[in-house]
């Protein structure tokens, strides 16, 4: 059974969210931390050992949950107009999808992580939901995904 995979990146956390492509329910999947410190006011350069291991993570998952799509969260700005952070959205995904013709499509992200926080407010205290926001804010790319892609 196929599935769909959002991608959440962030400075400090990739959040991921799964929904399989029958039933397109998402769920929350897993948080990988990361040390992206400069993601959204410089070029990162993805071609090192750390971000060798956060791909293989991910395209782990890719073979061990049967993904065949992947949407990317796409940090517009509140304009609309893609900055910095766009751009290394962009080129990890080139680096992730490098080795397949997996599909893959970006999303516009804008208060996914705000709606995420607002959401889990309720549930936890903030020190827990640290570990999941960015779950939380992958599970709404991935909603908005499905409903136009599907």
């Amino acid at each position: 059974m196929s599935k769909s995979i959002a991608i959440d990146m962030g400075k400090k956390r990739i959040g991921l969210a799964i929904a399989d492509n029958t039933l397109n329910i998402p769920i929350p999947y897993e948080t990988i931390f990361v040390n992206f410190n400069e993601f959204d006011k410089e070029l990162i350069n993805f071609d090192n050992d750390d971000t060798a291991k956060i791909v293989t993570t991910i395209t782990d998952i890719f073979e061990s949950e049967n993904i065949t799509r992947v949407f990317f969260g796409l940090p517009l700005s509140l304009d609309g107009e893609e900055g910095i952070s766009c751009q290394n959205v962009r080129n990890f995904c080139k680096v992730l999808i490098a080795s397949s013709d997996m599909e893959h499509y970006f999303i516009d992200e804008r208060f996914t992580t705000s709606a995420a926080i607002t959401d889990l407010k309720t549930h936890m205290n903030s020190k827990k939901q640290k570990n999941v926001v960015d779950q939380v804010a992958a599970l709404k790319i991935l909603e908005t995904a499905l409903s136009i892609y599907n």
